[in-house]
C-alpha cells in the first residue's frame, strides 16, 4: 500500500498527539484492511467497518486520534463463509486467528494478523502458541431477540452456551438457566473447543429469525444495545485515511446506539489500552 511521506510524521489531531510510532501501527492495520477487502471482493463477501472504526470514518475520515485498532463486522453467514476460504488466501506473515487456530483462548471474534509485528494483549500467553501480531478485529453479527419474531429464548440460549464455554459453573447456579440446562447436558460433556463449534453452529442456525443483531460479546459483556438489520441493508463508502471503507448506511442510528452524541469528540483511551504495540518487531522477540 502506498502512503504519503507525511503520513508517518507525528501530528496533532483534535488536540491529541499521534506519534510516528502509532502511525506505523496504523499503516500495518490499513494494509491488513486492504488485504481483507481484496479477499472479500474476490469471494463476494460483504463486511462493514464498525464500532470505533465506523466512528472514525464518519467523524474524522480516518482513525480516531487516540484509537489503535480497526473493527469489522459481518453477518454470521458471511463470517462463516469467510472462515472457509481465508486460510487459503494468506501467505506468511499474514495469519487468520480464531479459536480453532489458537484454542488456548476462546474468542467470539477473529483477527487478521501480521506475524512480523507485535500487539501483546495477553502477556501471560507469551511463550505459548498463541499469536499476538498487530491485527484487525472481525466480529460476527448474530440474530438476537427482537421482541417480535425472535423470542428471548434464543438470546438466553446463546448466553447459556457461551457460559458453558467460558464459565460452565454458572449454568449450575440459579441464574435462570434451569430449563436450558437440561438441553445442554450433552453439550457440557464435550471438550471446550467442541462446545465452541456447537455454539457457532447454533448461532448460524438462527440467521434470518430476527430483525435485530448484535456481536454477542457487545451484548453479554458490555450490555450494549442491539442493532436493527435494516441499518445494514445498504452500504455507503467513506474516506478513511488513504482508502475508502464500506459503512452501513444506517451509521447514524448505529453510532447513536453506541455512543450517544458521537459527533462531539471526547478524548479518551481505547478499549485496547495497555497493549504493547510494535510495528517493527515480531511479538516472539518479546
Amino acid at each position: 500500500m502506498d502512503f504519503d511521506v507525511g503520513f508517518f510524521e507525528e501530528e496533532v489531531r483534535c488536540g491529541y498527539t499521534v506519534t510516528a510510532e502509532m502511525k506505523r501501527v496504523w499503516a500495518v492495520e490499513l494494509e491488513l484492511l486492504a488485504l481483507f477487502d481484496s479477499i472479500c471482493k474476490k469471494h463476494g463477501l460483504r463486511y462493514y467497518v464498525d464500532y470505533g472504526t465506523l466512528l472514525g470514518a464518519v467523524r474524522h475520515h480516518g482513525f480516531i486520534p487516540w484509537d489503535n485498532d480497526i473493527d469489522i463486522t459481518m453477518f454470521r453467514g458471511e463470517y462463516q463463509k469467510l472462515k472457509a476460504v481465508i486460510q487459503n488466501e494468506l501467505e506468511y506473515p499474514f495469519f487468520f486467528q480464531d479459536s480453532y487456530t489458537d484454542p488456548l483462548r476462546i474468542m467470539t471474534l477473529s483477527k487478521l494478523q501480521n506475524l512480523n509485528t507485535t500487539a501483546i494483549e495477553f502477556p501471560e500467553m507469551l511463550g505459548t502458541e498463541f499469536h499476538q501480531g498487530i491485527s484487525i478485529d472481525i466480529m460476527p453479527l448474530d440474530d438476537v431477540a427482537d421482541g417480535k419474531r425472535c423470542s428471548e429464548l434464543i438470546t438466553n440460549m446463546e448466553l447459556a452456551m457461551w457460559y458453558g464455554i467460558v464459565e460452565p459453573n454458572i449454568l449450575h447456579e440459579d441464574k435462570g438457566f434451569s430449563e436450558i440446562r437440561r438441553t445442554l447436558e450433552g453439550y457440557l460433556e464435550l471438550s471446550v473447543i467442541e462446545r465452541f463449534g456447537v455454539f457457532e453452529e447454533f448461532c448460524a442456525s438462527q440467521a434470518g429469525k430476527s430483525d435485530t443483531v448484535n456481536w454477542l460479546s457487545w451484548l453479554f459483556v458490555y450490555h450494549k444495545a442491539n442493532r436493527k438489520k435494516a441499518w445494514y441493508e445498504d452500504i455507503v463508502y467513506m474516506p478513511f485515511e488513504n482508502m475508502k471503507v464500506p459503512c452501513p448506511a444506517g451509521y447514524d442510528e448505529i453510532l447513536k446506539s453506541c455512543y450517544g452524541d458521537y459527533m462531539t469528540p471526547v478524548q479518551g483511551g481505547s478499549q485496547h489500552e495497555g497493549i504493547i504495540l510494535d510495528a517493527d518487531r515480531p511479538y516472539g522477540s518479546y
